[in-house]
C-alpha cells in the first residue's frame, strides 16, 4: 500500500498523554454535488494548549492496529471536551502579541517573522510598515547592515565592508544541493520554481536530488542518503529520484518539495532549493481563519471546520469538484474565551466559472472578507492562492498609498508607482508563490531612492496630485518656467477638501504641501500665479487653469477662506505687486516681483490613472490634440512634455524591425518617440491603444532602464521586460524590448513643434482693438489699468474678413512634415468694451506649446480732454484688507464724501466760467499716507472739450487754476488736498539759475544752460511718474561745476546750432577719444542722432561719422557704460550710424563703399537682385592691423582666413529686392565691444571676438529657412559657447544680448559656426568663469593685489635702506646679489603699480609692458646668479675665486637680458 504524508499537526483541547507512534491521517473530505464521500483521514493527535507538534511519517501496513483504538479515543475527547451548544460573541479584534504573532493595522496576525522580512503578508502591508533599512530576498545582509548581491556570497571576493560576505561559506569540495525536474515533455511547464504539469505528463515526472561541487559546479554522486520533504514533512523515501504520482494520488502529488542531505560523523548539513509542483488547472485557495468561542462551548475541531468552511463556500463551489485539507489548527485560551486561528486548503479546478468568479472576489479585499465575515469567520481572516498574490495597498506619506494589483506568480509593477534605485534603476515587486500560506510580493521598498507615480521634479501628494516646486527667481522667470501646461494648476485653482476615509479628519492637498515643503526643507514662501498689472489694480490670476468670474467682485474672496489663510500683517502692501504665500505661516502677502522664491505648480492624475480608455476624450481631455499649427495626420497634447512635440502612426502591410522603423521615421524629418519625457507616455499609450498595436522606441540608455541625470522622465518598463534585448517598445500597458527578428506594423514617429511668429496686439482706431494671429479658439483676457474689461465684435470688418493687417515678414518656417499645410494666415479681431483712458494690454493662453501671450501696452486718452492725478487726504487710517484692490476690485466707492464734496466745488467752478466742459472722474483707488497712514483718495479728474482744435496747453492751464481753487476750499478738518498732477509730463520749470524745459513723462533731460558735474557727466533730472500717478519732477543727478573743458563746450554748442561741417567737426572734437568724459560721449550721441535726421549727406559726412565712432570707442568703459544706462547712448549711436549709412548717395558705377579705422568698419553695398556678393569679412594683415572686403559667391571658402565672416543665404538679396532693380544694404565690424554693454543676460560670459553686423536697407529680416551663417575665429578651443545677437529691445530698450533663433553648430578648424535665422549684429560669448565674480568682487580682489603690492614695496624698501645704512653688511658678495634681486621686483612691483590701468594709450601700454617685462627677466638674471655663488660656496668649495663675479653677474642679468628683451620686441611687437 502506498504512504501518505503527514500534514501540520492540529491544535485542539484534549488529553496531555502524546501518542508519538500513532498513525497520522489528514482529515480530508472530498466534496462533489453535496455528496459527501470520506477519505482516508489523518487522526487528530492530542496537544497542549498553544503548542503545535510534527510526527513522522508512518506505515500504513505498520500501524493499521492502532486505527480503532485511535477513533475510540478521538470519540471520548470530542464527547468529553463539551456538551453545551456554542454561542458566538460579539467580534471583536484579537490580541496577537501574546501568542508570538505580529497584529495587521487591520486586526489580523501573522507570525512575528513575517515582520519586515519583505514580504507583503498582512492585508494592508502593516508588517512591512516603518521597518529598519534591510535587504531584499535576492540580497544578502552584510554584518555592517549593507547588502550586496546574494550571488556575491562565497565567491570568493569580499564585497561586504566587514568581509561577511565571505563567512559560512562552502569550503572547496563542499556540496550543494539542487533538486531538478525530470520527464513530463511537453505536458509540463516551469516558471521561478513553479512546476505546473498536467495529470498525463505528472506520472513521467520525477525529482532529482543532485549534488555539485563548489564553486566549479561538478556534478558528484551522493554518497549519503538523501531526505526529502513535501510541505514540512519527511518522506519515507531516502533515493536520489522520487517520482511524486507513485507516493501519492492524484491531488495529493501538488506540493512543495525539496531535499536534505547530512554527511555522515558530521554535524554538515545541506538543503536545496524548493519546487512547487501542481496540476495544471488545478488551484489552491488557502484560507487563514481567525474565530473564537466561548466555554463550556464545544470545542472547534477539524471536521466541524471542514463542515463549515463546505457550508460556505457551497453556494460558490456548487457545480465543482472540491476537496478541503485542514493545513493547522490552534487554539489559544484566554479567562474570557477561546481564541482560534486555522489554516484551511480548499483544492478545486481552476477551468469554471466558480474560479472566475473568485478571482473577482479576491480582486478586492473587501469583497473576500464580506464573504468570510458572512460564513461565520472573523473580519480578520483572509483569503489567498498558492500562484496568486492577492491585491495588497500600504500607506506612504502625504496622504499616499501603493497598490500591488491581483497579479500571478512572477514580476509585478505596483500600480501607477514606479521604484527607481540610487543609479536610476528601475526596481520591481515579485509574486513568489507559496502552497502553505498563500502566494506573497516580495518587495524592499529600502532599494527606493525615489517611489512615486509621478514624473521626475515632481513629488506625489494626496495619491493623485504631482507637485513640482521651481527654482527660486523673479517672479516673471518662474512663472514662465513653471506654467508651461494647460493643465498645470497652482493652489488658487484647487481650493476642494480631499477626503479619504482611511482618516480620521479631513485634510486638504494644502496641508499636505506644507508637510511636504517642511519635510523638504528651503524657503516656506512660494510665489501665486498672480500679480497687478498695473499700480494698486486687483490681483489678477494668470494660471491656464483658473476660470475667473470678472463680473462678480466677491471672484477673489475665496482665495482667503478655501484653506484656511490669512493675509499677513500689513498686507496686502500697496506698492507691491506680486502674490506670495508663506505656508508656515499660512498668511498671503504682496512682495515686489523682483524677489527670488520658487513657484509651486499641481497637475492633477487621477485622470491619467484610467489612460488607457476608449473614454479617454471625456475623462482626460487635452491628452491627444491637433491644432492648426500642425500638418494633417500629426497630433500632439496639452500635457508637461508633450505639448513641445507632434507625433503621427504609420501603418505599413509588412512589419519593420527596430532600424527599418528608425530610417522611416528619419525620412519624414522626425525620429522614433521618447516616451520618458514628461508626461508623454500616457499620451503614447492612449494612441497606440486605439490601434491595439504596439510600436518602436526610443530611449538613451540602450543598455539598462536608466534614466540617470535626466530631468522630467517616467520610466513605464514591464515587470518581466527583459532588459538584455536591444530595441524597445511601447505598448498600451507600458515599455518592453525585443531582439532584432520583432517586426512592427505600426510606427510611430515623433518630432518637435517648430511654433511659428504669434503676434497679439492693441491698437487703437477710434476705440481700442485687440487682434490675434493666428486665430485661436480661445479668446484674449484685456485689462484696462489692471482692471478685466470685456470684449466685443466689431461692428466693421475689412473685406477678407479676417482683421487687422500684420507686419509683413521674411518667413520660410517650415511648421510640420505632414501631407497638408497649416492653416496661419487667419486672425481674430475684437474690440475692448471700455472708453476709460489708460493702459490697455491683454493676454492670451496659447498652444502647443502652451504659454502666455501677452500683448504690447497702449496708453490710450480720449481726445479734447485734459486729466489730472488727483490726491486728497480723508481723516480716517488705511486698513490693508479694507482698501487695497488687490482682493476687492471695488474697494473704492464713488460715493466717498470727500471726493464727493471736492467735485462740487470744482464743478461749481466750471459752471462759472466754463459751460462748455464737461467733468468726470475714472480711475480710483486708495492708498496709504507714509508717515500717519492717513488715507489718500487717488483718482483721475478729466476735462472733456466738445470743441475740436482746442489748445491743450491753453485748457491744461486754465483747469489747472480750477482744481487749486477748488484745493483751497477744501474743509481742512475733514478733506485735505495733497496733490494735482499732469497725465501729460512735466511742466517748465526754472530752480536756481537753471532752466528745465517741458517734457513728457518718463524722460531723463538737461537744462537749457550748459551744467557739468567735477566727474564730466551731465546734470539731469527726470520726469517720474505714469499716467495713473501722475507726473512730477525728480531731483537732478549734480551740482554744476564752472571747470568745464573746452571740447565740452565746443560739443555743447554744435548741439544747439546745425551746420554742414559738424561731421567733420565732431571728428575733430574727438579726437583723442580716451579723454572723452561722460558730457562729451552724450553730446556726441545726440549730434549723431541730430545728423542722422538730414535729408542728405555726402561720402566725406560718412567717413567723418565712422571716425567719431571709432573715437567713442576709444573712450573708457565706464563711462560709455554709465551714459548707456542713463541716456542710452550706445543705441543711440548704433541706430545713427546704420541710419546715416544709407543716407550717403553712392557713384552711379559704384557698387560699395568702404570706410574703416582702427576699432570699426562700415561697408554700404548696393546690390542687384542677381549680386554675387553674398557676405563680408575681416582678416588680419598682421598683429595690429587688419583688412576688410566683401565675400563673392566664387570666393565662399575666404572665411577660413578671417578673423570673422558673415555669409548670407544664397537667393536672400533676390528676396529681398523683389521687383526693384537694387537693394542696398550696409556691414558694420565693431573690435570692440564697448557700446554693447550688457552684464545681465550672461553675466559669466564676455565677447570673444569682433561683432559683425548686416542690414538690409528699410528691411526686418526674420524666420529665415535657410540660415545666415557667421564664422568667428575663437580662442576657445571647446567651441561650446553662445551664439548672439544684439536685441535693441532688451532690458526695457537698453539693449541686450540674445540668443534667440541663433544656433552654435560647433567648431571648423580654429573657426566656430553660428547660424541665425535673422539679420543684425552678432558675436560670439565665451564663458570666463563658472561663477562670476561679480563688480564688488573684482574690486575686493583688486584692492588686496594693491595691498600686496605696497607691503612687498615697503619690505623690499627696508632691504636696501638697511643695506646702505650698515657698511659692513655691504662688503658681502651674498647681500650684494641679494639687495640687487630685490631691487629688480621692487621696480617690477612699481612698473605694475604705476602702469596697470594704461591700455587705453597705446604709446603707455607698451611702455609699460617693456618695463615690466624687462625687470621680471633682470629678477629671473639674479637668482640665476645667486643659484651660481651657492654652488660654489656649498658645493665645489675649493677653487672657487672668481675674479669680478659681481661685476660679471650684473652684466649677465642687467645687459644680456636687455638685449634679449630688445631682440624679443624688434622681432614681434608686443600686443596693446
Amino acid at each position: 500500500m502506498s504512504h501518505c504524508p503527514c500534514a501540520h499537526h492540529e491544535q485542539i483541547q484534549a488529553r496531555p498523554q502524546v501518542y508519538p507512534s500513532l498513525l497520522c491521517w489528514s482529515p480530508s473530505v472530498i466534496y462533489e454535488h453535496q455528496l459527501l464521500l470520506p477519505v482516508p483521514e489523518r487522526q487528530e493527535l492530542p496537544a497542549s494548549t498553544a503548542t503545535t507538534q510534527q510526527t513522522p511519517v508512518c506505515d500504513m501496513e505498520a500501524t493499521r492496529t492502532y486505527t480503532s483504538l485511535f477513533l475510540l479515543i478521538v470519540v471520548i475527547t470530542s464527547t468529553t471536551a463539551s456538551t453545551t451548544t456554542t454561542t458566538r460573541e460579539p467580534r471583536r479584534r484579537p490580541d496577537c502579541s501574546s501568542f508570538e504573532e505580529f497584529q495587521c493595522d487591520e486586526g489580523s496576525c501573522v507570525l512575528q517573522t513575517a515582520r519586515c522580512d519583505g514580504i507583503l503578508q498582512c492585508p494592508d502591508s502593516s508588517d512591512e510598515n516603518n521597518c529598519p533599512a534591510g535587504c531584499s530576498s535576492d540580497e544578502f545582509h552584510c554584518g555592517d547592515d549593507s547588502c550586496v548581491p546574494q550571488t556575491v556570497k562565497c565567491d570568493g571576493h569580499a564585497d561586504c565592508r566587514d568581509s561577511s560576505d565571505e563567512k559560512d561559506c562552502l569550503a572547496d569540495g563542499d556540496i550543494e544541493l539542487q533538486v531538478m525536474v525530470d520527464g513530463g515533455g511537453t505536458d509540463i511547464e516551469e516558471k521561478d520554481g513553479w512546476v505546473s504539469v498536467t495529470a498525463e505528463g505528472l506520472h513521467q515526472v520525477s525529482l532529482t536530488c543532485t549534488a555539485r561541487l563548489f564553486p566549479t559546479g561538478t556534478t558528484i554522486s551522493l554518497q549519503s542518503s538523501v531526505s526529502w520533504r513535501k510541505d514540512d514533512d519527511y518522506l519515507q523515501h531516502n533515493s536520489s529520484t522520487v517520482a511524486p504520482a507513485k507516493i501519492f494520488s492524484l491531488y495529493f502529488c501538488q506540493g512543495t518539495y525539496w531535499c536534505e542531505v547530512r554527511r555522515p560523523n558530521s554535524t554538515a548539513h545541506y538543503v536545496s532549493n524548493k519546487v512547487l509542483l501542481t496540476l495544471e488547472g488545478q488551484e489552491v485557495l488557502i484560507l487563514h481563519l481567525h474565530e473564537h468561542y466561548k466555554p463550556p462551548h464545544e470545542p472547534i475541531t477539524s471536521h466541524a471546520l471542514e463542515r463549515k468552511v463546505h457550508e460556505g463556500f457551497l453556494d460558490l463551489l456548487q457545480d465543482v469538484r472540491y476537496f478541503t485539507n485542514v493545513v493547522s489548527l490552534n487554539t489559544h485560551n484566554s479567562t474570557s474565551n477561546t481564541f482560534v486561528t486555522s489554516r484551511v486548503q480548499i483544492h478545486f479546478s481552476s477551468n469554471t466559472s466558480a474560479f472566475e468568479e473568485l478571482l473577482e472576489m479576491l480582486h478586492s479585499e473587501h469583497r473576500i472578507k464580506a464573504f468570510l465575515e458572512r460564513v461565520g469567520f472573523l473580519s480578520s481572516s483572509m483569503a489567498s492562492l498558492s500562484t496568486w498574490c492577492t491585491k495588497r495597498t500600504a500607506i506612504l506619506p502625504y496622504r499616499n498609498s501603493v497598490t500591488w494589483p491581483f497579479s500571478e506568480v512572477g514580476k509585478v509593477q505596483p500600480l501607477h508607482y514606479r521604484c527607481e534605485d540610487a543609479h536610476g534603476n528601475l526596481v520591481v515587486g515579485h509574486c513568489r508563490w507559496n502552497y502553505t500560506h498563500g502566494a506573497a510580493i516580495h518587495f524592499d521598498h529600502h532599494k527606493c531612492k525615489r517611489f512615486d507615480f509621478c514624473p521626475r521634479e515632481y513629488t506625489g501628494l494626496a495619491g493623485a496630485y504631482c507637485v513640482s516646486r521651481t527654482s527660486a527667481s523673479t517672479w516673471d522667470e518662474g512663472f514662465h518656467a513653471a506654467y508651461t501646461s494647460r493643465h498645470t494648476m497652482s493652489l488658487l485653482d484647487t481650493p476642494q477638501v480631499l477626503y479619504d476615509k482611511d482618516f480620521d479628519e479631513p485634510l486638504s492637498l494644502y496641508q499636505e504641501v506644507q508637510q511636504w515643503l517642511e519635510d523638504d526643507g528651503g524657503s516656506s514662501q512660494l510665489w501665486l500665479p498672480a500679480k497687478r498689472l498695473a499700480s494698486f489694480a486687483p490681483l489678477v490670476i494668470l494660471s491656464p487653469n483658473f476660470i475667473p468670474r470678472y463680473e462678480d467682485s466677491s471672484n477673489s474672496s475665496g482665495w482667503l477662506h478655501m484653506y484656511n489663510v490669512s493675509w499677513a500683517a500689513g498686507q496686502p502692501s500697496a506698492e507691491q505687486d506680486c502674490l506670495a504665500l508663506d505656508t508656515k505661516n499660512s498668511t498671503m502677502l504682496t512682495l515686489p516681483c523682483d524677489n527670488a522664491l520658487p513657484f509651486l505648480t499641481i497637475l492633477y492624475m487621477h485622470k491619467l490613472f484610467e489612460v488607457p480608455n476608449w473614454a479617454w476624450e471625456e475623462i482626460t481631455p487635452g491628452l491627444i490634440t491637433t491644432d492648426n499649427l500642425m500638418r494633417p495626420g500629426w497630433l500632439s497634447s496639452e500635457y508637461p512634455g508633450g505639448q513641445e512635440v507632434c507625433f503621427m502612426v504609420c501603418q505599413n502591410e509588412v512589419g519593420l524591425q527596430w532600424n527599418e522603423a528608425m530610417k522611416l521615421c528619419e525620412e519624414k524629418g522626425a525620429q522614433l518617440p521618447d516616451p520618458s519625457n514628461g508626461f508623454l507616455d500616457w499620451a503614447l499609450r492612449q494612441y497606440m491603444f486605439m490601434f491595439n498595436k504596439s510600436t518602436w522606441i526610443r530611449f538613451p540608455h540602450h543598455e539598462s532602464n536608466k534614466t540617470e541625470g535626466r530631468i522630467g522622465t517616467f520610466l513605464n518598463w514591464k515587470a518581466e521586460t527583459d532588459h538584455s534585448l536591444p530595441y524597445p517598445a511601447l505598448t498600451a500597458s507600458g515599455w518592453t524590448r525585443h531582439d532584432r527578428e520583432v517586426t512592427k506594423t505600426h510606427v510611430m514617429c515623433q518630432k518637435n513643434i517648430l511654433v511659428p511668429k504669434r503676434n497679439i496686439q492693441v491698437f487703437e482706431s477710434g476705440s481700442v482693438h485687440v487682434a490675434v494671429q493666428p486665430q485661436t479658439a480661445t479668446l484674449p483676457q484685456c485689462y484696462v489699468n489692471g482692471h478685466w474689461k470685456p470684449l466685443i465684435e466689431p461692428s466693421v470688418y475689412d473685406e477678407t474678413g479676417s482683421g487687422i493687417g500684420f507686419p509683413t515678414y521674411i518667413d520660410d518656417v517650415d511648421y510640420g512634415s505632414g501631407d497638408g499645410e497649416p492653416d496661419l494666415s487667419t486672425s481674430f479681431e475684437m474690440i475692448v468694451n471700455s472708453t476709460n483712458q489708460g493702459y490697455y494690454m491683454c493676454c492670451l493662453w496659447m498652444d502647443s506649446p502652451p504659454y502666455l501671450l501677452i500683448s504690447n501696452t497702449l496708453l490710450y486718452r480720449q481726445a479734447n480732454t485734459v486729466t489730472f492725478a488727483i490726491v486728497l487726504s480723508c481723516q480716517s487710517l488705511y486698513i490693508p484688507e479694507l482698501h487695497d484692490a488687490a482682493m476687492n476690485p471695488k474697494a473704492f466707492s464713488p460715493d466717498e464724501p470727500c471726493m464727493v464734496n471736492f467735485l462740487k466745488l470744482v464743478q461749481k467752478e466750471v459752471v462759472q466760467l466754463y459751460e462748455n466742459y464737461y467733468v468726470t472722474t475714472d480711475n480710483f483707488y486708495f492708498s496709504p499716507q507714509v508717515q500717519t497712514n492717513k488715507l489718500l483718495l487717488h483718482f483721475h479728474l478729466q476735462f472733456e472739450s466738445p470743441h475740436f482744435g482746442y489748445n491743450p496747453e491753453s485748457m491744461e492751464s486754465k483747469t489747472y487754476k480750477i482744481i487749486t481753487t477748488a484745493f483751497s476750499q477744501l474743509p481742512n478738518v475733514v478733506c485735505q488736498a495733497v496733490s494735482a498732477r499732469s497725465t501729460v509730463g512735466c511742466y517748465k520749470e526754472t530752480q536756481g539759475n537753471l532752466t528745465w524745459p517741458t517734457t513728457m513723462g518718463a524722460k531723463v533731460v538737461l537744462p537749457s544752460e550748459l551744467c557739468i558735474t567735477e566727474e564730466g557727466n551731465p546734470v539731469n533730472r527726470e520726469c517720474h511718474g505714469d499716467f495713473i500717478s501722475g507726473y512730477h519732477w525728480g531731483n537732478k543727478s549734480g551740482e554744476c561745476t564752472n571747470q568745464v573743458s573746452d571740447k565740452t563746450q565746443q560739443l555743447w554748442s554744435i548741439n544747439q546750432n546745425s551746420s554742414p561741417s559738424d561731421p567733420a567737426l565732431l571728428a575733430k572734437l574727438t579726437d583723442h577719444g580716451h579723454t572723452l568724459n561722460g558730457a562729451d560721449v552724450y553730446f556726441t550721441a545726440k549730434k549723431m542722432q541730430s545728423i542722422s535726421s538730414k535729408s542728405s549727406l555726402t561720402p566725406s559726412d560718412l567717413e567723418h561719422i565712422v571716425e567719431t565712432f571709432n573715437n567713442v570707442m576709444k573712450g573708457d568703459s565706464k563711462v560709455i557704460q554709465q551714459m548707456q544706462d542713463v541716456f542710452n547712448t550706445s543705441n543711440t549711436l548704433l541706430q545713427a550710424l546704420e541710419t546715416i549709412s544709407f543716407k550717403v548717395p553712392l557713384d552711379g558705377r559704384k557698387e560699395e563703399v568702404l570706410h574703416d579705422s582702427r576699432l570699426v568698419s562700415v561697408a554700404r553695398v548696393s546690390l542687384t537682385p542677381n549680386s554675387s556678393i553674398i557676405g563680408f569679412h575681416s582678416w588680419e594683415i598682421s598683429e595690429e592691423e587688419e583688412d576688410e572686403s566683401v565675400i563673392k559667391k566664387e570666393n565662399r571658402g575666404d572665411w577660413q582666413r578671417s578673423q570673422v565672416a558673415l555669409i548670407l543665404p544664397d537667393n536672400l538679396t533676390q528676396q529681398v529686392a523683389g521687383d526693384s532693380m537694387y537693394v542696398q544694404i550696409m556691414f558694420a565690424l565693431y573690435r570692440n565691444s564697448k557700446l554693447f554693454y550688457d552684464n545681465s543676460s550672461f553675466p559669466n560670459y564676455t565677447v570673444d571676438n569682433h561683432i559683425i553686423q548686416a542690414t538690409y536697407s528699410g528691411r526686418t529680416i526674420t524666420n529665415l529657412k535657410q540660415p545666415v551663417q557667421i564664422y568667428f575665429k575663437t580662442r576657445n578651443t571647446k567651441c561650446n559657447s553662445k551664439c548672439v545677437f544684439w536685441n535693441f529691445t532688451k532690458n526695457k530698450g537698453h539693449g541686450g544680448w540674445s540668443t534667440k533663433g541663433c544656433l552654435n553648430k560647433g567648431c571648423h578648424g580654429d573657426h566656430v559656426l553660428c547660424l541665425c535665422d535673422h539679420l543684425t549684429s552678432f558675436s560670439y560669448l565665451v564663458s570666463f568663469d563658472e561663477e562670476s565674480l561679480g563688480d564688488i568682487h573684482e574690486a575686493i580682489l583688486d584692492t588686496i593685489s594693491v595691498i600686496g603690492c605696497v607691503l612687498s614695496i615697503i619690505g623690499l624698501l627696508m632691504v636696501l635702506v638697511t643695506f646702505f645704512l650698515f657698511k659692513k653688511w655691504r662688503h658681502r658678495l651674498g647681500n650684494q646679489i641679494l639687495v640687487s634681486l630685490a631691487f629688480a621686483i621692487m621696480s617690477s612691483l612699481i612698473v605694475f603699480l604705476a602702469g596697470i590701468q594704461q591700455t587705453s594709450i597705446p604709446t603707455a601700454c607698451r611702455i609699460v609692458a617693456v618695463a615690466l617685462h624687462y625687470f621680471i627677466l633682470v629678477s629671473f638674471g639674479w637668482m640665476l646668479v645667486e643659484a651660481v655663488h651657492q654652488y660654489l660656496r656649498l658645493v665645489k668649495v675649493l677653487g672657487t675665486y672668481i675674479p669680478r663675479f659681481m661685476k660679471e653677474g650684473f652684466h649677465v642679468c642687467m645687459g644680456n637680458t636687455f638685449g634679449a628683451h630688445h631682440h624679443r620686441v624688434g622681432i614681434r611687437p608686443l600686443p596693446l
